[in-house]
């Protein structure tokens, strides 16, 4: 779950993580200091604003995606990959087609084998990064952006298609 990978990461990770909880140094990130590390944003003590939310991620390598907190998939890493960034996640197999360790993502199975995920993508040489960052764009085009995906719907041979839709918003609606 998405709390205790974070721990995982603030416990294990040294000098190898920067924990952002002052805008200002949000706003250094941002104007191009460039740290080889695994930045963690405390959104308790600061935000990223939705309106420079998606330029933020596309300064990213990786983006680290655990499960969401209130559904099981968090729409952050569609679109972290929308704008390149690589996925460092638990879960490729929730995507249609599963994502692939080492091509389109980075795939962990428990804390130790985190942090030694971690440690290799903070290693990955530019070379390695950039290819990894086509294919993550590869396949954001040809299965998650928003017309290939509908065309993916519209064109499928069962003609009942369930899909569910749930978002933070309305799942909060929900709560009895």
């Amino acid at each position: 779950p998405r709390p205790a990978v974070i721990d995982t990461i603030l416990e294990c990770m040294d000098e190898g993580v920067l924990l952002v909880k002052d805008p200002s140094v949000l706003i250094d990130l941002y104007n191009g200091k460039f740290v080889k590390k695994c930045v963690i944003v405390d959104t308790n003590e600061t935000w990223i604003d939705d309106r420079i939310w998606l330029n933020t991620l596309a300064r990213t390598d990786f983006f680290i995606s655990p499960p969401g907190i209130s559904l099981p998939m968090c729409h952050n890493v569609i679109e972290a990959m929308a704008v390149g960034s690589i996925p460092i996640t638990n879960y490729p197999e929730w995507f249609d087609p599963g994502l692939t360790h080492m091509e389109n993502c980075i795939v962990f199975d428990d804390r130790d084998d985190l942090i030694d995920k971690l440690k290799c993508a903070l290693e990955m040489n530019e070379h390695q990064i950039n290819r990894m960052r086509r294919n993550v764009l590869s396949y954001y085009e040809t299965h998650l952006k928003p017309d290939t995906f509908l065309h993916r719907i519209e064109s499928s041979k069962d003609k009942k298609v369930t899909i569910l839709m749930l978002t933070e918003k309305n799942v909060a609606l929900n709560v009895s």
